[in-house]
Formats: C-alpha cells, sequence, structure tokens
C-alpha cells in the first residue's frame, strides 16, 4: 500500500471512531442504549468493540501525523509520538483483556488501563502543541489533538470524540493537499 493511502486510512480511521464514540457517547447520554456497561468494555466483546474504536483511530492518526510532520518536528516529536502509540496500545490491550481474559484479575487490567490512559493524557497534548510549532498541519489540528486527550473524552465524551473526527479531518485533508501539489510539480 502506498504511503498517501496510509496516511488517509489513518484519518479515516479517526475520523470513524470519533463518529462512533460520539454517537454512542450520546445515545448512552439520552438512555437510548440499553445497559451502562453496552459502552464500557466489561463483560461482552460486543461492548469491547465501542470503547475500544477511539484509542484505535487516535493511533493511525497519530502514526499518520508522525509521518507527516516527522521531518520537522525531530526527535521530541517522534519519542512523543511513540509514548502516545504505547500507551494508546496499552489501552487497547487492557479493554480487550478485560473483554475476553475472564482469567486475567480485574485489578491488573485497571491498574494496566488506569497508567496507560494517565500517560496518554499527558502525552497526547504535547503531541498537539508540538503539532503546532511544526506547522505541517493547521494550528486547529494541534489544538483538536490537545481536546482529544483521554482525560477529556472520559470526562466529556461528545467533545473527546469530536475532537479526533477533527484530527483526522485534518490527516485526510493533508495528505490530499499534499498529493495535489506534487500533481503540480
Amino acid at each position: 500500500m502506498k504511503r498517501t493511502s496510509l496516511i488517509r486510512l489513518g484519518g479515516l480511521a479517526a475520523m470513524v471512531g470519533g463518529v462512533v464514540y460520539v454517537g454512542g457517547s450520546l445515545l448512552l447520554a439520552k438512555g437510548l442504549l440499553l445497559g451502562g456497561e453496552f459502552f464500557l468494555y466489561i463483560d461482552s466483546f460486543g461492548s469491547g468493540f465501542f470503547a475500544v474504536l477511539l484509542p484505535l483511530g487516535a493511533m493511525a492518526a497519530i502514526a499518520a501525523l508522525h509521518v507527516l510532520q516527522r521531518h520537522r518536528y525531530g526527535l521530541p516529536g517522534a519519542l512523543v509520538s511513540f509514548i502516545s502509540l504505547v500507551s494508546l496500545v496499552l489501552v487497547v490491550g487492557a479493554l480487550a483483556a478485560g473483554v475476553t481474559f475472564s482469567t486475567l484479575s480485574d485489578c491488573a487490567c485497571l491498574s494496566v488501563l488506569g497508567w496507560s490512559l494517565l500517560v496518554a493524557t499527558f502525552s497526547i497534548p504535547v503531541l498537539g502543541s508540538l503539532t503546532i510549532t511544526a506547522g505541517v498541519m493547521p494550528r486547529w489540528c494541534g489544538v483538536a489533538l490537545m481536546f482529544g486527550s483521554p482525560l477529556i473524552a472520559l470526562l466529556i465524551a461528545p467533545l473527546g470524540g469530536a475532537a479526533w473526527v477533527v484530527v483526522g479531518y485534518a490527516v485526510f485533508r493533508a495528505e490530499r493537499q499534499t498529493q495535489q501539489a506534487s500533481r503540480v510539480r
């Protein structure tokens, strides 16, 4: 698969994850989803599907952002991108373990989930500020990354999910603009 396709796919994954997260959280808030555990990762594979989509989309967007701006933000950006990706991989792993393995201690899953969410809560806004500084993406993409922090996504779900929709759109749009600029040359 070409670089362009992978970057666009990363933007699309972030948009889908954000839309599903926003839609699910709004339906849960309105009481239209049966059972509060539906949106959480506990007790069934279907429930875990919704909670895992946002971090999966965020991982795809962060990887695409790194490819787009790695030449501009250097080692600090690469390190923060790596930390953000690893913490989100641990989030997805803890959510998946909570869904599929009944023998794994709940405490272990919650500890990994808690620590990885804490690391991502601090690393993703730093990535947003590095994105603004790099100047490859629009400033609003960096601001949206700051609002895409897991703490905001957990406390104000529609805002956190919408932030990843915006980041995904920026990634998708940036790759399209790069493609158009290369055609003009």
